[in-house]
């Protein structure tokens, strides 16, 4: 929902040129690809159109694609799990609940029972209730190794307002060092807060990361879940 912030504040990070490029045939080629491409409608990226016609195939058995029009009514499922099964990430495996649903690909996914997933008011953009969240991190230019997660907390506490880190503390996923930090949202969920523990495992220059997310009255009931999650995590 804030990508053009993110965008611009991107682009100023980069170098100054005194006598910039501002058009090539290349680009000219480019830009006549693209507008030859079909753009989906938010109701055709709702509905899974887009999935029929590129279908996902990164996902493994038992785990279907997220209906968010399902979720919409706001009742979390968060009953303990009676089966699990293995989803294939990008470079990364891990075990959950069988009757989740994912919404996302291999690389950035949603991962919730039914009811996680809601929709931002006012906007198709989809918002993590209850449930995993996973991406790739990677920081700016210049960012230190042992600077890279704390880099990560203040990009999603600037993305996701109110969103207040924890201490950071050192934690190993898969057989790798890692970090994580039990952090809050209190003016999440109308008031009723939020609790995302954020875990991140390097990976090359990058940082993969989890968020584990829970209303804060519930996040006590869901620990042992979601702690079973980052145990079967594995990186590749």
């Amino acid at each position: 929902g804030n990508r053009t912030g993110y965008i611009d504040d991107e682009i100023a990070t980069f170098p100054r040129r005194s006598h910039p490029v501002t058009n090539t045939p290349e680009f000219q080629r480019i830009h006549q690809e693209v507008a030859g491409m079909h753009a989906y409608t938010s109701k055709e990226i709702a509905s899974g159109a887009w999935k029929r016609s590129s279908p996902n195939q990164t996902v493994s058995t038992g785990i279907n694609e997220y209906n968010t029009a399902a979720s919409s009514g706001g009742t979390i499922d968060a009953a303990p799990p009676r089966s699990w099964s293995t989803f294939t990430g990008d470079g990364f495996t891990l075990q959950v609940p069988s009757d989740w649903r994912i919404l996302g690909d291999q690389s950035s996914a949603m991962i919730a029972p039914q009811g996680g997933i809601g929709q931002q008011a006012g906007s198709t953009s989809s918002n993590l209730v209850y449930g995993i969240l996973t991406d790739v991190y990677s920081p700016p230019a210049g960012t230190s190794q042992s600077q890279v997660f704390a880099a990560l907390l203040d990009e999603l506490s600037t993305g996701n307002r109110g969103l207040q880190p924890g201490p950071v503390q050192s934690i190993c996923v898969g057989g790798r060092k890692a970090q994580s930090s039990q952090s809050v949202t209190p003016d999440a969920n109308g008031g009723r807060g939020e609790h995302d523990w954020i875990v991140g495992v390097p990976t090359g220059n990058a940082l993969r990361y989890f968020v584990f997310v829970a209303p804060e009255a519930n996040f006590s009931a869901a620990r042992p879940i979601f702690q079973k999650i980052l145990d079967s995590i594995r990186i590749q």
